[in-house]
């Protein structure tokens, strides 16, 4: 089975996000990430130390958006990096074994290197067009189904997912599924979440579960 991976809406603004990401909305999902870029520092690391101790109610693994510093700050369990962030060798080097590192990739060699450089999983996309980030050209399930064969480490399929296209995603074998619009803009959020749990907790691909684990230095893959 996949495991739901939430990810905090920007256009909904920073208190529309704490009311709808609550303990009890949290508790089921996989993974959830703070993304909220328009905000201060102070702002940003307050945001921080309320989702995770939300996260860590719920147990679910909280993750900080490139900001490594926060992510350390808020007692976060880990930290994505994009494509113009630090890169991941740099943040593992820094942190040790104290966060997990996750890492946007597009296509295999991508992948290849930052499980060499010390990620603890990936983020592979956007599959479909986006509104999130309407300028990246969708890589397609078929890159993600390569990207996971190519890769030990635990992968995140991103980008459009809803969930008429769940079953597509389904077979490129994700360990994750990350979603924002299709539960955040829904009539009733509470609801889609759980039908994304329920969908993604069928285990009609023979998936295998994984875990994302920490790990201890940067020759670790």
């Amino acid at each position: 089975m996949a495991r739901l991976y939430l990810i905090t809406d920007e256009t909904l603004g920073l208190e529309a996000n704490l009311k709808l990401f609550t303990t009890e909305f949290l508790a089921g999902c996989g993974v959830f990430q703070l993304r909220l870029d328009n905000l201060s520092d102070r702002e940003f690391h307050q945001a921080a130390l309320e989702f995770s101790r939300r996260c860590h109610e719920a147990g679910v693994p909280f993750i900080v958006n490139d900001r490594v510093d926060i992510a350390l700050a808020a007692g976060a369990d880990g930290v994505h990096l994009g494509a113009d962030d630090l890169p991941v060798e740099v943040v593992r080097r820094l942190v040790g074994g104290e966060l997990l590192i996750g890492r946007t990739v597009r296509n295999r060699q991508q992948a290849v290197d930052a499980q060499r450089d010390g990620a603890s999983y990936l983020a592979a996309g956007p599959c479909f067009g986006t509104q999130t980030k309407p300028a990246l050209e969708p890589i397609g399930v078929g890159a993600v189904k390569e990207i996971t064969a190519a890769c030990e480490l635990p992968v995140c399929a991103i980008g459009g997912i809803t969930p008429d296209k769940l079953a597509l995603v389904l077979d490129a074998h994700p360990a994750y599924t990350a979603v924002i619009s299709s539960v955040t803009r829904s009539d009733d959020p509470a609801k889609a979440k759980q039908k994304l749990v329920t969908m993604l907790s069928i285990d009609e691909h023979n998936l295998q579960p994984r875990r994302l684990e920490k790990r201890g230095g940067s020759g670790e893959s």
